[in-house]
């Protein structure tokens, strides 16, 4: 089994990456091939509404989606975490989803495991006003949602420190592996 992990944050070494790296230490820990892809660290244009996907159900713009996206296609599971901003996921992870649609029009996601981590620097219930708009993304792919899961942690990999997150996350990636 594949399991990518797409990290939203802008920030290297934050607290959602430092969860979503513990989501995929379970999911090796049960068995599976795992990759953590870092948006911050890729070249993703702004989706301009040109409609070119509707008609050729790809994207005309060349950057690193197109590699992304053939990473998600092969992958068995998929982890998406973002920091909160504003009770919302983070900008770059919105262009993300944006970007999506040109590949996904056809659905080709369907049936994907797919499980959410949100990270609220206000507190885990602003947390999960992030994780609700990640999840209704994956509903409108077919996606098949495992779990979520909210953190409240501000200072760069604080959560590191905080225990019961950290096995919690290990324990989304063991179960995303075994359904």
């Amino acid at each position: 089994m594949k399991v990518v992990a797409i990290c939203g944050s802008a920030r290297k070494g934050g607290n959602t990456e430092v969860l979503l790296t513990a989501v995929l230490e379970g999911a090796e820990k049960a068995g599976a091939e795992t990759e953590l892809i870092t948006l911050c660290d890729k070249a993703i244009k702004m989706c301009d509404g040109c409609c070119y996907c509707d008609e050729k159900k790809s994207c005309m713009l060349n950057d690193d989606m197109d590699g992304i996206f053939a990473k998600m296609s092969s992958a068995d599971a998929i982890i998406l975490g973002s920091p909160t901003y504003w009770d919302n996921m983070t900008g770059l992870m919105k262009n993300f989803f944006d970007r999506l649609n040109g590949f996904c029009i056809e659905r080709p996601l369907k049936g994907k495991r797919v499980g959410v981590v949100a990270v609220g620097g206000g507190g885990e219930e602003h947390a999960r006003f992030t994780a609700d708009a990640i999840r209704r993304f994956t509903e409108a792919q077919k996606m098949i949602f495992f779990r979520s899961m909210t953190a409240k942690a501000y200072k760069l990999a604080e959560i590191s420190g905080n225990r019961e997150k950290m096995t919690e996350a290990k324990v989304l990636g063991e179960g995303i592996v075994h359904g």
